[in-house]
């Protein structure tokens, strides 16, 4: 395919995903924007395909997984989704910068909760379960350009969700939750009470539910998160407790880092660079990389309140 052809098809996509969009939103009674969606993954896919860009950074890291029966990775939008709570808009796919998918570069499960690891506002909720507690470090980038960012718990809800279904596929979930930050003014949960926990009952994973097959995807537009920054990395933490009957069944915590651009380039390039295969040597790498914050390392883990097994992990 010459490069006259190949812009031709491009053209013909973007014409195609830009009616899809015309029609969304001329149209309130349009619920299934899986068409839309996929207009946009197929013009983003022939991008990449045909001028070389990358689909996302090639370069993933699971740590703690070993043993687990489930996967370290979400089946949902195919886009190697932490299989944990995750930060990305209603649709993920949609307003990529550059037609480049997200990256969630770390999945780290640390296999039990660590409270040393997780700051004093959260110690009051945590200290209260009487469930299983997951604990996680996600490392992801922030690749939507002004696109509302939420919580989706929906991948540490729904493991064993598959990318599509051709049955009917529903799941409802009930979760108590919150986003914690060390930093005056830091993101939190819309609605979310002073260091307290937000009541939502309408989660979702499911189809179109027609029969045919169809894409699996989180509902709905919940849980969106203020306070963000669209050039700073951040750090901050979130809670979620799944709620059933009425009464909490588990819990996971997550510390979050949402990468700005430079320093998710410069994330991507060291875990390229080095065979990461623990924390502990992947801290030692950060040491010396050209964050866009001096002794950024500090914040992605603090090295002394690790044990040898976990740094191990």
């Amino acid at each position: 395919m010459s490069n006259e052809e190949k812009r031709k098809k491009l053209d013909e996509l973007k014409q195609k995903k830009a009616l899809a969009e015309k029609l969304a939103k001329s149209n309130p009674e349009v619920k299934n924007l899986e068409n839309l969606s996929q207009e946009n993954f197929e013009v983003s896919q022939f991008y990449r395909l045909t001028f070389g860009m990358k689909s996302a950074p090639y370069n993933y890291v699971d740590i703690g997984y070993a043993g687990l029966p489930s996967k370290p990775r979400s089946a949902l939008y195919d886009l190697k989704l932490s299989n944990a709570p995750v930060i990305h808009p209603y649709n993920p796919n949609e307003a990529m910068q550059n037609y480049r998918t997200p990256a969630f570069f770390l999945n780290v499960n640390f296999k039990q909760y660590y409270k040393d690891l997780v700051p004093a506002n959260l110690h009051v909720h945590l200290d209260k379960l009487n469930v299983p507690v997951d604990m996680y470090l996600i490392v992801q980038d922030n690749n939507w350009v002004k696109s509302t960012l939420l919580l989706r718990p929906q991948p540490w809800l729904d493991k064993e969700a598959s990318y599509n279904a051709r049955e009917n596929y529903s799941k409802q979930f009930s979760v108590r939750t919150g986003i914690f930050s060390d930093t005056p003014n830091g993101p939190r949960l819309k609605n979310q009470p002073q260091e307290g926990l937000l009541q939502e009952g309408g989660i979702s994973t499911h189809n179109s539910g027609h029969g045919t097959l169809s894409t699996v995807v989180s509902s709905s537009a919940t849980l969106p998160i203020e306070n963000l920054s669209d050039d700073k990395t951040q750090v901050f933490y979130s809670l979620t407790i799944e709620t059933t009957n009425g009464k909490d069944s588990r819990a996971a915590v997550v510390k979050h880092i949402l990468l700005n651009d430079k320093d998710a380039e410069t994330f991507d390039n060291l875990l390229g660079e080095r065979k990461v295969k623990n924390l502990q040597n992947l801290t030692e790498a950060m040491k010396t990389a050209n964050f866009t914050e001096n002794n950024f390392y500090k914040k992605f883990i603090i090295v002394d309140q690790l044990s040898d097994v976990l740094l191990r992990q």
